[in-house]
């Protein structure tokens, strides 16, 4: 099971988009998500199999989800070495968190100041780490390999809300 963090870590802490955008605030997320990504390899690996007919194909998946947790972990550390990278994904999260307020103001007919701050949920962060490297070495076997699958991050809630 992954570990959960507080509601409050989650509104106020380094989740937020627009603290995420300030400087220093990416490197204390990367901090935040290294043992979320250590818990959910733990999970995966310790997780057991219940019927052993299934055993094939829940080594596929356990297969996959450990590439993906490879993948989320180079993101991590692209964020922690690369400025240009660092500075892209701070931009994101404002350009993200701007768009947000704009779209909760006219739905609840107030200023965009007046919205609750913007957050990241964590799997959407997952994802975003999970594609950054394919992204940023395109010429590399490691960006071609990331780039030959098409991912596709959809939320069937975002529609109803």
């Amino acid at each position: 099971m992954l570990p959960e963090p507080s509601t409050e870590e989650v509104r106020h802490g380094p989740m937020g988009m627009e603290m995420l955008a300030k400087p220093g605030q990416v490197e204390q997320m990367a901090a935040q998500l290294e043992p979320m990504v250590k818990g959910y390899r733990t999970g995966l690996t310790t997780c057991p199999v219940k019927d052993p007919a299934l055993q094939g194909t829940a080594d596929k998946l356990r297969q996959q989800a450990l590439h993906c947790a490879n993948r989320i972990d180079a993101g991590i550390q692209l964020l922690n070495n690369d400025p240009l990278v660092c500075e892209a994904f701070r931009t994101m999260s404002l350009v993200v968190a701007r768009s947000q307020r704009q779209r909760g103001a006219l739905r609840a007919s107030v200023a965009p100041h007046e919205i609750e701050p913007p957050r990241w949920r964590f799997f959407q962060l997952a994802f975003v780490l999970m594609n950054l490297s394919g992204l940023t070495t395109l010429d590399s076997e490691h960006g071609r390999q990331d780039r030959a699958a098409v991912e596709l991050l959809f939320s069937p809630l975002a529609a109803v809300r």
